[in-house]
């Protein structure tokens, strides 16, 4: 706990679904979004100690960044990041629940992107009013799992719960998801979502894919 003081204060918890909700997918209950199998809600303090141990795993990260695990302060500052995201913008790359378990199995959902970021960090400097979430030219959506859930479709269940809500509720006009190239794991999820190849760039060595969609292509309701 105290890795994450250094970086946010304490975020209010949400209310609590009950155990017998209706499977409604996707349904909204305050912060937090429902499928049959999953919850998409906001981070918690108290989320660290569970989330530890997901991005600690050599296999979950093998593929992530530099393929480097996270230390606590590294987890602590995406926990806040995420905690900051969601207070602005009214989403983040929330904290991804089992239904069932009702444990943190990792994440999922949408954050600016790094451009859209530094556009906003530059209006902010020049004393601009900061835009609405739904004018952000776009956001970057992503997900991470625990080893023991990969392969059951969970990250396309909850990433298409993330995708309906910032298009329908939201109403970002663009979405796009980020990967290395030899990730083919979360490829398939990107296509599953309809999303389509856009470019190839290297970072760090490594080369990177980038899928695209626009809201125009899937707008729902």
């Amino acid at each position: 706990m105290a890795a994450f003081l250094k970086y946010a204060r304490r975020f209010p918890r949400p209310m609590a679904m009950p155990l017998d909700a209706p499977m409604i997918s996707p349904q909204v209950d305050g912060f937090c979004l429902q499928s049959q199998r999953l919850i998409l809600r906001p981070w918690r303090t108290e989320d660290l100690a569970a989330f530890l141990p997901i991005v600690q795993d050599p296999q979950v990260m093998r593929l992530i960044g530099s393929g480097q695990i996270w230390d606590p302060d590294t987890a602590a500052a995406f926990i806040a990041r995420q905690i900051d995201f969601q207070n602005r913008f009214g989403f983040c790359l929330w904290a991804l629940e089992s239904l069932e378990e009702r444990t943190l199995i990792g994440f999922c959902g949408g954050r600016p992107s790094d451009a859209a970021l530094a556009a906003l960090n530059s209006d902010a400097a020049s004393g601009q009013v900061v835009p609405s979430p739904a004018s952000l030219p776009e956001v970057e959506i992503g997900w991470r799992l625990a080893q023991p859930y990969w392969g059951k479709g969970i990250a396309t269940e909850a990433a298409t719960l993330a995708v309906d809500y910032l298009f329908n509720t939201v109403r970002v006009p663009r979405l796009i998801a980020i990967t290395r190239a030899e990730n083919e794991r979360s490829i398939r999820v990107m296509q599953k979502l309809g999303m389509h190849f856009e470019s190839t760039r290297l970072r760090d060595g490594h080369s990177i894919v980038q899928y695209a969609l626009a809201a125009t292509d899937r707008r729902i309701g």
